[in-house]
C-alpha cells in the first residue's frame, strides 16, 4: 500500500496596513464585524503530493533546516526535507511532538518536555532533562534552555510567579512577586518569544472594569525579587465582552494583540499600533497558527478551509472537495517568514493517522 504525507505552503506576502478608525476601540465595523475580502478568485493554486513513510500523527517544521518532524503510526519519527525530498528515520517517539522548538541547536521535545533529541545529528537519541519538568506553560527556548512558567500563585490582585529554567546539565527556579494590584490573570498568550512572556488581567474600576495586557521579562528575575513586568495596553471590558482566548504578536516588525471574543458578529478583536479591528468569521472559529504571522485559519465541511490575513484584512480559501474533521492548531503550521503552510486532515472517522497536503500560493495582492 501507497502511504502519503502531504504538506501545505503557502506563499503570503504582507502589504500596508490600514489606518485606526476613531480612538479607544471604535474600530473597523462599528458595532459589528469587518468581513474579510475573499480573494480567492484571484489566486492560482498548486498541489503537490510528497511521499512519506507511512501515515502521519502528528507534526511539526523546523525553518531553520526545512525539515518536517513527523510521527507515524508505528511511532516512528522521520524527519522529511522538503527541499531534497530526503525521509530519514530519527528515533522512536510514544509521545506527540511538542511545538516548542528550537530553531538554533534542531532540538525537539517530547509533549511532556521531559526528554529532548538534536535532528541534526545523524543518529539522533532522547536526552533527559535535569530536575522536575511539571509546569503551567512552557514558554521559550534560548541557549539550548527551557524557560517555562511553573505555577502562579494569586493573593488578593497580587501575585507570587515560580519559573523553571533548565536544560540538559542544570535546573534553576525563579521566583517573583507582583505586589501591586494587577487585577486577575485570566489567560497567557499561548506562543511567547525570548525573553517576554504576555498575559492578560481583568482589572475592577470606578467607571467599569478594564482588560490589561502586560508583559513579564523571564530573564530579568532575580531570586525572590519584585516582577520585572509592565502595562503594555488596556481596554474597556464593556468594548470587548467575553474573551475566549488571547493571542499575541511580536516580530521585527509589529508588535500586536488578538482577543478571540464569545460575540456574533465580533468574533475577533486585532489591535496593532496605528490600526484596530474587529472581524467577523461569519460563525467558524477562529483558529491561532504562530505568534510570528498575523493569520488565523478557519474551516467549514463543504465549504472549505480558509486562511484570513489581519493585516490585509483578506482571505483565500481551497480544499473545498476535502472534508475536515477535529482541525486544530496541533494540525496547521505555518513558517516565521509566512511563506509555508502545513496542514493535515484525518483520512475519514474511522481510520487512525493524518494525511498532509502541499498547496503553493503567489504572493496575496
Amino acid at each position: 500500500m501507497n502511504y502519503f504525507l502531504c504538506l501545505t505552503i503557502v506563499l503570503i506576502s504582507m502589504l500596508r496596513t490600514s489606518p485606526l478608525l476613531g480612538s479607544e476601540i471604535r474600530c473597523l465595523g462599528g458595532d459589528g464585524g469587518t468581513p474579510f475580502a475573499n480573494i480567492t478568485k484571484d489566486i492560482k493554486l498548486k498541489q503537490t503530493i510528497l511521499p512519506s513513510n507511512g501515515w502521519v500523527k502528528d507534526f511539526v517544521y523546523q525553518e531553520q533546516t526545512e525539515q518536517l518532524i513527523y510521527r507515524n503510526l508505528t511511532n516512528q519519527l522521520r524527519s522529511f526535507n522538503t527541499v531534497t525530498g530526503r525521509d530519514r528515520f530519527l528515533n522512536y517517539a510514544d509521545r506527540t511532538i511538542s511545538r516548542l522548538i528550537d530553531e538554533q541547536s534542531s532540538r525537539i521535545l517530547s509533549s511532556n518536555a521531559t526528554y529532548f533529541l538534536n535532528t541534526s545529528t545523524e543518529n539522533p537519541y532522547w536526552h533527559s532533562f535535569a530536575g522536575s519538568t511539571e509546569v503551567k506553560q512552557h514558554l521559550f527556548w534560548h541557549d539550548k534552555t527551557i524557560y517555562s512558567l511553573q505555577t502562579i500563585e494569586p493573593n488578593r490582585g497580587q501575585y507570587d510567579f515560580v519559573f523553571l529554567k533548565y536544560s540538559e546539565r542544570q535546573n534553576q527556579k525563579l521566583y517573583c512577586h507582583q505586589s501591586k494590584n494587577i487585577g486577575k490573570i485570566k489567560g497567557l498568550a499561548p506562543e511567547n518569544t525570548f525573553p517576554f512572556m504576555y498575559f492578560y488581567a481583568i482589572k475592577n474600576g470606578l467607571l467599569g472594569n478594564k482588560v490589561i495586557v502586560y508583559r513579564m521579562n523571564v530573564d530579568a528575575i532575580g531570586y525572590g525579587s519584585t516582577c520585572p513586568m509592565e502595562q503594555i495596553t488596556e481596554y474597556p471590558e464593556s468594548k470587548l465582552g467575553p474573551i475566549k482566548a488571547f493571542y499575541s504578536f511580536h516580530t521585527k516588525d509589529f508588535n500586536a494583540f488578538a482577543f478571540h471574543l464569545d460575540h456574533p458578529e465580533k468574533t475577533l478583536f486585532w489591535d496593532k499600533p496605528g490600526e484596530c479591528a474587529f472581524y467577523n468569521f461569519e460563525g467558524k472559529t477562529p483558529v491561532f497558527i504562530s505568534s510570528k504571522q498575523p493569520i488565523f485559519a478557519s474551516w467549514a465541511n463543504g465549504k472549505g478551509l480558509t486562511l484570513h490575513n489581519l493585516h490585509e484584512q483578506t482571505e483565500v480559501t481551497f480544499f473545498k472537495t476535502i472534508k475536515i474533521n477535529n482541525f486544530t492548531t496541533e494540525n496547521i503550521w505555518m513558517s516565521d517568514n509566512g511563506q509555508k503552510f502545513f496542514t493535515s486532515f484525518e483520512r475519514n472517522q474511522n481510520q487512525l493517522g493524518r494525511m498532509l497536503v502541499e498547496t503553493v500560493l503567489p504572493h496575496w495582492n
